[in-house]
């Protein structure tokens, strides 16, 4: 697979793997955990998974696979809305019968502040930057007059919506210091009845 990414201009020294392979705890079949290190690495690898898959050369995920994946996400939204969003991130695919997934290790540290939750609350609100969306956690910055940003500390809300869409949040509702007031997702890992979703 890294010859493959290698020919689409990935830099694989940019690239590593976690999860069971990097423990030493691997079983056969088990999935493939990469991640990239740098922003414009994992962009490129994600825009060849998908050249990738067009070409033959990596296989889209089979339902079998998805539905595996939507399982053990145990997450709030339907398969229907999962296998929407998902598909479109370019971040999964299968070589060999083998599901492999595609991470960012953000490059920033984010500023570290403490907020003080407030109560459960959901928002429906237009994404007016989507840069921080693959990192973890992911950040949406919203434009709506009470909420400025979503924040998802589960990976299934990863790179869930792009500037410009309306998305539908519903998680806990903190301020900052400031006064400024955020929705995360995540307080556990499967969110449950915790969402972010494209309102389409």
């Amino acid at each position: 697979m890294g010859r493959l990414l290698a020919l689409q201009g990935v830099d694989l020294d940019t690239l590593g793997i976690t999860g069971s392979l990097l423990l030493g705890a691997q079983k056969p079949g088990s999935d493939i955990d990469l991640v990239a290190y740098e922003r414009a690495s994992f962009h490129r690898a994600r825009a060849a998974i998908r050249t990738l898959i067009e070409d033959g050369r990596l296989r889209a995920l089979t339902e079998t696979l998805w539905r595996d994946a939507y399982i053990r996400r145990g997450c709030s939204i339907s398969y229907e809305e999962f296998l929407w969003h998902e598909k479109r991130k370019g971040t999964k695919a299968a070589i060999d019968g083998v599901k492999f997934d595609l991470s960012l290790v953000q490059e920033e540290d984010h500023e570290r502040t403490r907020f003080r939750k407030l109560n459960f609350w959901k928002v429906r609100a237009p994404v007016c930057c989507d840069f921080y969306a693959f990192d973890d956690p992911a950040r949406y910055a919203l434009d709506d007059p009470t909420v400025v940003e979503a924040v998802s500390f589960t990976a299934t809300y990863a790179g869930q919506a792009l500037t410009g869409e309306r998305i539908e949040v519903y998680g806990t509702l903190e301020q900052s210091p400031d006064g400024n007031k955020r929705i995360v997702v995540g307080s556990s890992r499967e969110a449950p009845g915790e969402y972010i979703k494209v309102v389409r």
